[in-house]
């Protein structure tokens, strides 16, 4: 790696650094210290992430055979251009599309909380931490983090991926993250042997660099189906390989099909040699003009010829139907799967395919969360706070489940409550998803009236009044 400029660390300071963290425990924060103060990054495109390019008519069962072999012993570059290709299908590049976006709608139910069981004398640091990772998120900027989402989702489609942090160092000492970046798949290896993800610099470079010998917040390590040892027949991409292949072949006999069978032809009849021989230079000359010229006395007819057709009006559209309902299903899941017919951009189609479905939802928010918690927010707060604070790392969930109708709940609360079977606050708030408030914060409903100056005491408190009822004759003449 090379040296730190100047521009973003005095050489003292530098040496310092080095110094701090040339001991083996501190070695690795040292490395990531020299790293992100201003060195170039892990990532750098070049040529070679272009030059294995594969077209349209490139693709076959011995090109697919051979990524998928290739991919097998962890060398992905292959893969990856089947997969690039793979995207640039209107139907596969919707699905993803909507998958992103339906993930993401769910970040606004993310929610922060203090690891379990941390000890008193930790608590409000541990809360404190819990804020400090919460404003990052949502008040980043410069890397907003459901940019962040989509490119997990998008490793998490490929069936695996790294993510590169860019970091920053602020005047005050603070360590923020400015940029997440995106590695392409063609640098992505597994290492055959340990199965341990790596990087390659050069889309050509067969073995990478273990993740594990760079600096801890350098990526984001994306790995799904990790219980899959064949690296080849990880995520959704591989899922839908052969129904993508087989949509491909299908369009090419669509084709062949309408032109052959779907298409009128001309039909002309004939006598004599000679005659056949003109027709067939009128029918050349016709072309696309739309007219022809014959001999009196022949004939031409236009003979309309139905294709073959299936339920839907064509076999060949019935079939690619099929897979793209098979394909929406891998992507958003069995509930929610994509039909195009004829009624396609109805209310009907339109609800069917407004929703991802929640389980495929969940596991996303899932793993997206254990792999960040992991590789981007506990390396923040190590950074901030300290090793030994990395056991304060906050937990983040998302709550998918819809709150409970309030009306409904409500009344069944005040009849349980008429029977004697009472119901606990935390209780209500949880079912019905109502936040506690927070210190100082005005509740609902009619505000608080101060006090009159007339019913103030000498004192400065408040006057006492007569009860209502209070006004006798007596007392009145006696005030008087």
């Amino acid at each position: 790696m090379a040296g730190l400029p100047s521009s973003a660390m005095g050489a003292r300071q530098a040496e310092m650094f080095r110094r701090t963290f040339s001991s083996t425990f501190m070695g690795r924060v040292g490395a990531f210290v020299t790293r992100i103060l201003g060195q170039a990054r892990a990532y750098v495109s070049n040529f070679t992430d272009r030059q294995r390019r594969i077209k349209q008519e490139d693709i076959s069962v011995d090109t697919i055979d051979t990524a998928l072999y290739q991919a097998w012993l962890g060398y992905l570059a292959p893969r990856a251009e089947l997969h690039d290709l793979m995207f640039t299908h209107p139907i596969i590049k919707g699905l993803k599309k909507q998958l992103k976006a339906g993930v993401k709608d769910a970040a606004s139910k993310l929610q922060f909380n203090p690891p379990a069981n941390v000890a008193a004398g930790r608590a409000e640091l541990a809360q404190k931490i819990v804020d400090d990772v919460r404003r990052e998120i949502e008040n980043n900027a410069d890397a907003p983090f459901a940019g962040l989402v989509g490119d997990h989702i998008e490793c998490e489609l490929r069936g695996g991926g790294l993510i590169e942090v860019l970091w920053k160092l602020a005047a005050d000492g603070r360590w923020s993250w400015k940029g997440f970046e995106l590695v392409p798949e063609q640098r992505m290896r597994f290492d055959r042997y340990t199965s341990e993800p790596c990087f390659a610099e050069s889309a050509f470079q067969f073995v990478g660099e273990p993740v594990s010998s760079f600096p801890r917040g350098t990526f984001i390590v994306v790995q799904p189906e990790k219980e899959v040892p064949d690296f080849s027949k990880r995520g959704t991409c591989r899922a839908i390989l052969t129904d993508w292949f087989a949509m491909q072949n299908c369009a090419g006999w669509w084709q062949a099909d309408l032109e052959f069978v779907g298409s009128p032809i001309v039909a002309a009849m004939y006598e004599t040699e000679a005659d056949r021989e003109t027709m067939i230079r009128a029918l050349s000359d016709m072309g696309a003009s739309g007219r022809i010229a014959f001999r009196k006395g022949g004939d031409v007819k236009l003979i309309e010829r139905a294709a073959r057709t299936g339920p839907k009006g064509s076999s060949h559209n019935e079939f690619e139907t099929t897979r793209v309902q098979r394909m929406s299903i891998a992507f958003l899941g069995a509930a929610q799967t994509v039909t195009i017919d004829q009624n396609t951009g109805s209310q009907s189609s339109s609800d069917n395919m407004a929703e991802v479905a929640d389980e495929v939802v969940a596991a996303h928010w899932e793993t997206f969360l254990t792999d960040v918690r992991r590789d981007l927010i506990q390396v923040f707060v190590e950074l901030n706070y300290g090793l030994e604070n990395a056991d304060l790392t906050p937990i983040m969930s998302v709550d998918l489940e819809e709150p409970a109708d309030a009306n409904a709940t409500l009344d069944a609360y005040t009849k349980a409550d008429a029977i004697g079977l009472q119901v606990g606050e935390d209780m209500a708030r949880k079912a019905l998803k109502w936040p506690k408030l927070s210190p100082g914060e005005k509740p609902l409903g009619k505000p608080m009236v101060e006090p009159a100056a007339s019913e103030q005491g000498t004192g400065g408190g408040p006057r006492k009044m007569q009860a209502p009822g209070d006004g006798t004759q007596t007392n009145k003449e006696a005030a008087a």
